[in-house]
């Protein structure tokens, strides 16, 4: 087609440039010819492998080209055969439908300069009518267009050959927001730019007179927009006539984020091609800051904003965390912010962010784990409770790169509890510890409170009692006891120190008593001490006894206590078998034969005295030394055996020997034994060999004399309080002669579920009965006075499902007494409260506030009795009054299935979505058929509706030429504006009278720009053509006019005149010819759409 062929490329840069354009001129090939020939035909296969479907008449030309500077012959249509093979897509004319660009031209040739113009507009990158003919490419040519008015013309005429049966655009614009195109039907019309069509790309060719002309290329690709972390790109893709480069401003490795950067786009021509026509700053980018070149060049200057964040990689903290107190949210709470590699904020990252502890000893509690919104991460309530001291965070995000925090002081928390920090050491009665206890007061991570100065108290459980002071101060939080011991005891029992200071949780720890060292003189001796002889006490008088035979220092009257030899230890025992003597046929009598306390030693002598057998079981008792090396151990009589064998275990050392000897005769033959093992005695041979296990006496020490002497002082008698079980108190020990009157001590102990009645001589509280302020007179013997306790029994209550709070406190009493009901009642979500039972079940007793009950000798809890309630469940119509659903009434937590509407309902232009428990739908969704369960509350479910669209559709109904308006899509219930249709709109014999709701007219009519109320469905309005009144002209000779008459379009004339009367002739009908050959027959349909004239047939009669 033309010698020299000039490019109009477009480089856009991603989706981030308008097409930027410049012209580019080439020397074209030869004139191309037909594949059949130098002279083609209609039919033929064009150079560009369309059909040729044009041939300019009679070998003749039209002008073509860029400015029709040029002369083609023919016209080629790409085909679906063609190569690359073509499809009838749709396509917007164009976008822009503000600015009209001047295609105006209709005639046959014209379609290139449109097309061009066109793309010039819009861009050859973009997806127009214009540019997709443009981009087409059919036999490697690059010259196709959009056919103007004419040329799509002539392509409606070849349907059948091009297979042409859709409308088509074309180059030709009507205005600045509509173009030209064409039916199938050959009507064409103009429809709006942005109306998607069909396109069929055409190329001219057969040129006489080459001229330059622009052909677009498709856009250069290859350059992206700046994006952060993206490696930028050195150049452009190659195209037909250019090659390109891209450099970068500051030469980036890699984008960074939030960096203004510059390319410069230097376009090169390839060989045969030249750049022209490029003015100073003639391009143009979408987004760009700035975009300059100067005049005919092809170095592009770009500013870009700048780049955004990169991708997540780490997070940073934006808020340090500030320390505090342990077990207490944090100072300050951190803050993290999710970056890229530079340190920008990614806002788009909700990644989650885990809190960790990095160092410290101690935990992290609260909400631990947070996820980014906008990129930030926000903690709330972090606690720290451990070791007080220098802590650090790490903050963890998903496959992140972590970051810690700086470090942070923890300080001790309030105070919570006492803690021992040194134990006690030393387990001995009436013995202060040898280590004493150190007390700290400490918050709940185990940290010293070092600014408290508490009171620490120390007590100890029922059966014992401390001795020392029972207080310590702290100093700098830890207190310090001084004195602190236990003073009395059962010798091998558990007993608990507690450690308390008022409103803190105390500190416990567990002693077994252990015997101390006594004498007797000093204070007190109990079972388990140890003796001055080294043994273990065993036995303790009730008052005194006497040692029968007791001389020098040993105790005589003032006995009290008697010791085991040890077992352990230096110079312990080791039980030896042995005979009880060597003379097994001479009784010694009743030296040897007393039984009772004290007389061992007496008995053990007269042993030695008749056998003189050091070997024997009283001579080797008696020559026992012990630890402390003393002489007066001996063989144990019956009874001191007896107690002996009370106290097994608190001595200890028997296994495994069995039997042992006592120092009792029972006749020349035999003395008295002990099996230990199994608890029986009772006489056997003295030559059995028996074990043996010495014992002495000892109390008050006195000068023995050989007779009993006789003391004119009056004794003294004490009256001990012992708590008898009591948790706490000591008591005081008060001593009178015989026959003096006592007072009963005020003090009151107490004791855990128990109440204090008074003392009584008896432990089981069956002796005499004493109560405070009572008199008591001294006998002849101590008195021991234990506390009485009646059992106290509880009234608790349960919620029986319902919360503790509020619930009636318990109470107690003893039996007997008459408590009231509480009338405090608890709660239960969904129930009513109507009673107490005493079963669960509600099948025992029942009791209402106020009621009496008795207490008897047990306890009793009061079980909550509750009636569950029922809701109401009622369904609002939401603006429909025509929906009635019926309420429903359901206990608390029953489910119900949500019901479908009453059959044959239907809303008319609304869609139902569903139900919701608010009127505004934010609240929650159920949809029919759902289960709803009933909370502890009437509910409302609002139905849902959303208001249907529908179409109005416009149909030509018949016409010929011009365009029926679009469709519309509305709400249901809202108002159009009845749009009016092309303004060439014509339909042969008839007048566009409006729209009609039926095809034939009988409808409602609708006049243009009038209101039509949107209906429950769908609507098609027809156009409401009038017939046309036509004129008929009767003519009777050939000067002579009858009364004209008329008909409409498709109607007949029913009964034409009759002439006047001509003379010498006879009327033989009407013809619509002058030349009166034919006769009509009435009625008569014209069947045409213009005035027309009937002509009288005569005969001559004449």
């Amino acid at each position: 087609m033309h010698r020299l062929t000039s490019f109009l490329f477009v480089v856009a840069l991603a989706t981030s440039l308008l097409p930027i354009t410049a012209t580019i001129a080439k020397a074209a090939p030869a004139p191309p010819n037909c594949a059949s020939g130098g002279t083609c035909s209609v039919g033929d296969t064009g150079p560009g492998g369309g059909k040729v479907f044009y041939v300019a008449p009679g070998g003749g030309t039209f002008a073509c080209g860029q400015s029709l500077a040029s002369t083609c012959k023919y016209l080629e249509a790409a085909m679906s055969s063609s190569s690359p093979s073509w499809t009838d897509d749709r396509y917007a004319w164009s976008g822009n439908t503000n600015t009209a660009i001047g295609t105006t031209s209709t005639a046959i040739g014209a379609g290139y300069s449109n097309t061009l113009k066109m793309v010039r507009q819009i861009g050859a990158g973009n997806a127009g009518a214009g540019s997709a003919a443009r981009n087409y490419r059919g036999g490697g040519l690059n010259d196709w267009y959009l056919p103007s008015k004419d040329e799509l013309n002539q392509i409606t005429a070849n349907q059948t050959l091009l297979d042409a049966t859709a409308g088509y655009w074309s180059s030709s614009e009507n205005n600045s927001t509509t173009a030209w195109d064409q039916g199938s039907n050959s009507v064409q019309g103009a429809g709006t730019k942005t109306s998607t069509t069909p396109v069929r790309p055409i190329r001219a060719f057969g040129s006489s007179s080459p001229e330059d002309a622009i052909i677009y290329v498709p856009s250069i690709g290859g350059v992206t927009a700046p994006v952060t972390g993206a490696t930028p790109v050195n150049s452009v893709t190659a195209a037909n006539g250019y090659t390109g480069t891209v450099s970068w401003s500051g030469s980036p490795s890699t984008f960074a984020a939030l960096t203004i950067y510059t390319a410069t786009i230097t376009l090169t021509a390839t060989s045969g091609f030249t750049l022209t026509g490029v003015t100073a700053d003639f391009f143009a980018v979408t987004g760009a800051t700035s975009v300059t070149n100067s005049a005919d060049s092809g170095v592009i200057t770009v500013v870009f904003p700048a780049t955004g964040v990169g991708a997540a990689s780490a997070a940073a903290i934006t808020t340090q965390p500030v320390g505090g107190a342990s077990g207490s949210l944090l100072g300050t709470q951190p803050v993290i912010r999710i970056v890229d590699s530079g340190g920008n904020t990614v806002s788009s990252s909700s990644v989650n962010v885990v809190a960790s502890i990095a160092s410290g000893t101690g935990t992290l509690s609260g909400t631990t784990t947070v996820a980014a919104s906008s990129g930030i991460a926000t903690f709330t309530n972090l606690v720290i409770t451990g070791t007080a001291g220098n802590f650090t965070l790490i903050f963890t995000p998903t496959s992140l790169t972590a970051a810690t925090s700086n470090s942070i002081s923890i300080t001790v928390g309030a105070a919570t509890k006492v803690a021992i920090t040194l134990a006690s050491v030393g387990t001995q009665r009436r013995t202060a510890f040898t280590t004493q206890p150190q007390i700290s007061i400490q918050d709940a991570s185990n940290n010293t409170i070092t600014s408290s100065s508490a009171l620490v108290t120390a007590t100890i459980s029922a059966g014992a009692t401390l001795l020392g002071t029972t207080t310590a101060t702290a100093t700098s939080g830890v207190a310090t006891f001084m004195n602190l011991g236990i003073d009395s005891g059962t010798v091998g029992t558990n007993y608990t120190i507690t450690y308390t200071v008022t409103g803190l949780t105390p500190a416990t720890a567990t002693i077994t008593l252990s015997g101390t060292t006594c004498d007797g003189t000093s204070f007190t001796c109990q079972v388990g001490d140890t003796g001055p002889g080294g043994g273990k006490v065993f036995y303790v008088a009730p008052g005194t006894f006497t040692q029968i035979g007791a001389t020098g220092s040993m105790c005589s009257t003032g006995c009290k206590y008697l010791e085991a030899a040890p077992t352990s230890g230096t110079s312990s025992w080791a039980a030896t078998a042995t005979e009880w003597s060597g003379e097994t046929s001479t009784a010694i009598g009743v030296t040897a034969q007393r039984t009772a306390i004290g007389s061992g030693y007496a008995n053990t002598l007269a042993m030695i005295a008749q056998a003189n057998s050091s070997g024997k079981a009283g001579a080797v008792s008696q020559n026992y030394r012990g630890p402390n090396n003393k002489t007066d151990w001996y063989l144990p009589s019956q009874d001191e055996l007896t107690a002996l064998y009370s106290e097994t275990s608190v001595v200890g050392g028997f296994a495994p020997a069995n039997e042992f000897w006592s120092s009792t005769e029972v006749d020349a033959s035999q003395a008295w034994y002990r099996f230990f093992s199994g608890g029986g005695d009772g006489p056997d041979p003295k030559d059995m060999l028996y074990h043996v296990r010495p014992i002495r006496a000892f109390g008050t020490p006195t000068t023995p004399t050989p007779d009993p002497v006789i003391t004119t002082s009056i004794p003294t008698y004490r009256v001990t309080y012992f708590g008898n079980g009591a948790d706490d108190g000591t008591f005081p020990t008060t001593s009178a002669t015989r026959g003096t009157n006592l007072t009963i001590i005020t003090q009151e102990p107490t004791r855990s579920g128990f109440k204090f009645e008074g003392w009584n001589t008896s432990s089981d509280g069956t002796g005499t009965k004493y109560v405070a302020g009572n008199t008591i007179t001294i006998g002849n013997s101590n008195i021991e006075l234990f506390a009485s306790w009646l059992k106290l029994y509880s009234l608790s209550y349960t919620p029986n499902g319902g919360t503790a709070n509020p619930i009636p406190p318990s109470a107690s009493s003893v039996s007997g007494t008459a408590l009231i009901i509480s009338g405090q009642i608890p709660m239960r979500t969904g129930y009513t409260f109507v009673s107490w039972n005493s079963t669960a079940n509600g099948l025992g007793t029942k009791y209402l506030p106020g009621d009496t009950l008795t207490v008897t000798t047990s306890d009793v809890t009061l079980h909550a009795q509750w009636q569950i309630n029922s809701y109401r469940l009622d369904f609002d119509s939401n603006g429909d009054s025509l929906l009635k659903i019926d309420s429903m009434t359901m206990n608390y937590a029953s489910s119900m299935t949500i019901p479908d509407f009453p059959l044959g309902y239907s809303r008319a232009g609304y869609t139902f979505l569903g139900w919701n428990t608010s009127i505004a739908g934010t609240g929650k969704s159920y949809a029919i058929g759902d289960s709803f369960t009933f909370s502890a509350s009437n509910a409302m479910l609002f139905a849902q509706w959303k208001i249907n669209q529908y179409t109005i559709n416009y149909d030509a109904n018949g016409n010929r030429v011009g365009r029926v308006p679009s469709s519309v899509t509305q709400d249901f219930n809202t108002n159009i504006a009845i749009a009016a249709p092309s303004q060439v709109f014509t339909k042969i014999g008839y007048t566009f009278q409006g729209w009609n709701t039926s095809r034939d007219g009988s409808g409602k009519t609708y006049r243009v720009g009038e209101s039509l109320l949107v209906g429950g469905a769908n609507q098609t309005l027809y156009a409401y053509w009038v017939p046309n009144a036509y004129k008929v002209t009767y003519i009777s000779t050939a000067n002579v006019y009858l009364d004209s008459g008329s008909f409409v379009t498709g109607g007949s004339i029913l009964k034409p005149p009759s002439p006047p009367a001509r003379d010498g002739y006879k009327f033989q009908g009407w013809s619509n010819s002058p030349s009166r050959n034919k006769l009509l027959s009435f009625p008569y349909s014209p069947g045409v759409t213009r005035n027309i004239s009937l002509y009288a047939v005569w005969t001559k009669t004449k």
